[in-house]
C-alpha cells in the first residue's frame, strides 16, 4: 500500500462525502473542498480524472505523466482508490489501469455500489472487476432500490417496483411512445412510425427513486452530426405512467443537438441537462442548462458566449471543451471546461478542433442553478467530481 500525507491542513479529518463536497484536479494534484475547507492531497501530481462516491466519499482517480491531458490516447494511466481522510491509497486492479475512456463514462453509481471507467466496472467492497456493454453507469436512486439503463438500445429498462427488470419505453413497440410524444413533437408521419428513427437518451433517477427522467427524439431521426430535436420525459415508478414534461431545444440559431445527459439535483427538484449543439461541421459546442421541474422553466448556464470573443487569426472561432459537470448541492452546479480554437477551413487538415493539452487551459466554474450565473471561478482545474 502506498502511503501519502494530506498537505495544507495537518491532522484534519476530512469527510468530503458531506453535502457540498467536491474534489478537483489542478496541475499540482488533487484538491478537496468541503464546508469552506480546502485541502491538497500530496502525492497526487499527474492526476487526470477523479470520481467521488456520493455515499461515503471514497475517491478513485487516475494519474499519468504530469500535465498530460487525458484525451490523449497514448497516455498511460494508473488508478488508485482512497478513503477519507485520504491518508493512504491502494492501487486499483490491473484491468483498471492504462484505460482509454471518456470523462463522461468515469463516475460512481449514485448508490456507491461501483465505479465505472469506460466499459469496465469495479466494486471496491467485493474487489471485483468486470466489463459491461453499458458504457455509462446505471442511473440509481440513493438507496439503489431503483435503477434505470438503456438495454438493447433504444429501449429503456427499470428495476425497482418488481425484482425483474421491466422495459418501460421501447420504440419498437410504438403505442406507448406515440402517446406521450405526439403532442409535443411535430414531425413527419412516415419518420414518426419507423422505429429506426427513434432515439432514447441516458436516464436519470430521482434520489428517492420515485421518478426516472429521460429524453427521446420522438421518432424525429437525426440530422447533421447526429443532432436532433427532443422531448423530456418522466416515468412515475409507482404507476409506470410516462408523461412528456417539455420540448427541449437548443438556443435560437443553432440547428439541433444531441440527446442530453441528465443529472437530478440532490433535492430532486431540478435537472441538469448537458448536450452539444450543431453550429458547423467543426463546431459542436457543449451547452448546459438547468430545468426546474416544478415550474417547467429552464435556464442556461451562462459561462461563455460561443464565438463572441475576438480571435487571432480572425478566421478562427472559439468553442468549448467540457470535461465534467455535477451538482455540488441543490442550488449549485460545478463545471470544468476550456475554450478551444476551431481552425479555418483552408485545407482538409485544418478541420479538426484543437484539443487543449494542459490542465492550465481549464477552469472550474460554480453556477447558481436558479439564475445560471457564475458564482465562483477557479482557474487551472481540469476535472471535478461532487459528493
Amino acid at each position: 500500500m502506498n502511503k501519502f500525507l494530506l498537505a495544507v491542513i495537518p491532522g484534519l479529518v476530512f469527510n468530503v462525502a458531506q453535502a457540498g463536497g467536491m474534489v478537483y484536479v489542478k496541475p499540482d494534484g488533487i484538491w478537496t473542498e468541503n464546508n469552506g475547507k480546502i485541502v491538497k492531497l500530496a502525492g497526487t501530481q499527474g492526476a487526470q480524472a477523479v470520481a467521488l462516491s456520493p455515499q461515503d466519499g471514497t475517491l478513485v482517480y487516475f494519474v499519468g505523466a504530469p500535465l498530460d491531458y487525458i484525451s490523449q490516447a497514448e497516455t498511460l494511466r494508473k488508478g488508485f482508490i482512497s478513503r477519507p481522510p485520504y491518508t493512504s491509497r491502494t492501487a486499483l486492479p490491473a484491468p483498471l489501469n492504462a484505460l482509454d475512456f471518456y470523462f463522461q463514462s468515469f463516475s460512481w453509481a449514485r448508490d456507491g455500489s461501483y465505479v465505472q471507467a469506460g466499459e469496465v466496472r469495479y466494486d471496491p467492497e467485493l474487489k471485483k472487476v468486470w466489463k459491461t456493454a453499458e458504457f455509462r453507469p446505471r442511473a440509481t436512486s440513493n438507496s439503489g432500490a431503483v435503477s434505470a439503463w438503456l438495454a438493447q438500445y433504444p429501449a429503456l429498462r427499470v428495476v425497482g417496483k418488481t425484482k425483474a427488470a421491466r422495459t418501460i419505453f421501447d420504440p419498437s413497440k410504438l403505442s406507448a411512445a406515440l402517446a406521450v410524444t405526439q403532442k409535443t413533437l411535430q414531425i413527419d408521419a412516415s419518420a414518426y412510425n419507423d422505429p429506426k428513427n427513434w432515439w432514447t437518451g441516458d436516464p436519470a433517477v430521482s434520489p428517492d427513486g420515485q421518478a426516472v427522467y429521460f429524453s427521446s427524439n420522438g421518432g424525429n431521426g437525426g440530422g447533421a452530426a447526429g443532432n436532433t430535436d427532443y422531448v423530456l420525459l418522466k416515468l412515475d415508478t409507482a404507476t409506470d405512467r410516462i408523461v412528456a414534461l417539455s420540448r427541449l431545444r437548443p438556443k435560437e440559431g443553432e440547428v439541433g443537438s444531441r440527446l442530453p445527459t441528465l443529472q437530478v439535483s440532490p433535492d430532486g427538484k431540478k435537472l441538469l441537462e448537458w448536450t452539444s449543439v450543431h453550429v458547423s461541421a467543426a463546431e459542436n459546442p457543449s451547452v448546459l442548462s438547468v430545468h426546474d421541474l416544478p415550474s417547467a422553466k429552464s435556464v442556461f448556464l451562462d459561462w461563455e458566449p460561443v464565438n463572441s470573443q475576438p480571435t487571432n487569426p480572425p478566421d478562427s472561432a472559439l468553442t468549448n471543451w467540457i470535461t465534467a459537470a455535477c451538482w455540488l448541492d441543490a442550488s449549485t452546479v460545478a463545471l470544468t471546461a476550456a475554450m478551444v480554437r476551431v481552425p479555418s477551413f483552408a485545407s482538409e487538415s485544418e478541420t479538426n478542433i484543437d484539443k487543449p493539452e494542459y490542465i492550465s487551459a481549464f477552469s472550474l466554474y460554480l453556477f447558481d442553478a436558479k439564475t445560471g450565473k457564475i458564482k465562483r471561478t477557479i482557474p487551472g482545474v481540469s476535472h471535478v467530481s461532487c459528493g
